[in-house]
C-alpha cells in the first residue's frame, strides 16, 4: 500500500478489536489508525490533536494470550501529556478513537529541566505499569488494569541524564534497565526494581556496567537504546542441560 511521505514520529501494530489487526501510525498533529485487510490498509479513523505527538503504545486489555488493545499517546514539551485512546464504534458502523483520560506530565517547579535525551514511555508487556520519562531526575509511574487507568505517580531517582529505560524479563517483578550517563561523563547501565512502596531498588538481576567510550561514545546527535531480550519461550534439549539457563537479557543498539 502506498503513503506519501509524512512526518510519521511512531507506528505499530496491534489488534484494537477482535479478530482484527491494525495499524496506528502517529504523526506530529495526531493518529491514523488502519485495518489489515487482504487487499491492504483501510483508513478507519483519523485522531487529531493540539500538540507535538511523542509517540503512541498499545495498552494490553487482557495479561494472557491475544487480546484487544487500548491506546496511549504521549505529547511533547511544552504541554507534556498522556492522553488514553479507546477505539469505539458508532451507531453509523465508524470507528473513532475517544479519549477515556489523560494525565498532565507538566511540573509545576519552575527549576524543574526538560529531559535531555530520553523523552519517551515504556509499558509493561503484561500492561500493568507505564512510565513515561520527559523531566530530568523524575518520571511518571502510571498503574494500569485491563488496558484503563488507574493511579499515577511522581516518583524521583538518582540518575538525571536517562539515555533509555527499558523493562526487563522478570517473572514476578518490575524489573528495569537505566542507561544513563553520570557525573563522569560515562555512560552507565544499571537495573532497578519498582516497588509496591513506588520506589526504585537498585536490583542484583542485572550488573552494574560501564559501558566504554569506545562502544557507546557520548551522544552529541542521536543516544543508545535498551531493548530486552526475553527468554525463549520453547527452549531446546541442549538448552535444557545447561546449569544456569537463559532467562534473558538486554540489547544496547
Amino acid at each position: 500500500t502506498f503513503h506519501r511521505p509524512s512526518s510519521v514520529v511512531s507506528s505499530l501494530k496491534c489488534s484494537l478489536t477482535a479478530g482484527v489487526e491494525h495499524l496506528v501510525v502517529a504523526k506530529l498533529d495526531g493518529l491514523d489508525v488502519y485495518s489489515l485487510q487482504p487487499e491492504g490498509l483501510r483508513h478507519e479513523c483519523r485522531w487529531d490533536i493540539l500538540g507535538n505527538v511523542l509517540t503512541v503504545k498499545a495498552l494490553p486489555v487482557s495479561e494472557t494470550g491475544p487480546c484487544c488493545s487500548n491506546l496511549i499517546v504521549m505529547l511533547d514539551h511544552p504541554e507534556a501529556e498522556l492522553i488514553f485512546l479507546e477505539f469505539k464504534r458508532s451507531q453509523d458502523s465508524r470507528y473513532s478513537l475517544v479519549i477515556s483520560k489523560r494525565v498532565e506530565l507538566v511540573q509545576r517547579n519552575v527549576n524543574q529541566r526538560p529531559a535531555e535525551f530520553f523523552n519517551d514511555l515504556i509499558v509493561h508487556p503484561h500492561g500493568r505499569i507505564a512510565i513515561a520519562s520527559c523531566f530530568s531526575g523524575k518520571i511518571k509511574v502510571v498503574r494500569l488494569n485491563g488496558g484503563h487507568y488507574l493511579s499515577d505517580m511522581d516518583v524521583s531517582i538518582e540518575e538525571h541524564t536517562i539515555l533509555s529505560i527499558e523493562f526487563l524479563p522478570s517473572p514476578d517483578e518490575y524489573l528495569l534497565g537505566f542507561m544513563y550517563i553520570d557525573h563522569s561523563r560515562a555512560v552507565r547501565l544499571d537495573a532497578r526494581t519498582y516497588t509496591e512502596t513506588d520506589d526504585f531498588e537498585p536490583s542484583t538481576a542485572l550488573r552494574s556496567t560501564t559501558i566504554s567510550s569506545k562502544i557507546v561514545p557520548y551522544p552529541d546527535v542521536s543516544h543508545p537504546w535498551l531493548v530486552a531480550v526475553p527468554s525463549p519461550s520453547n527452549a531446546d534439549s541442549d538448552d535444557q542441560d545447561l546449569s544456569e539457563p537463559f532467562v534473558g537479557g538486554v540489547l544496547v543498539l
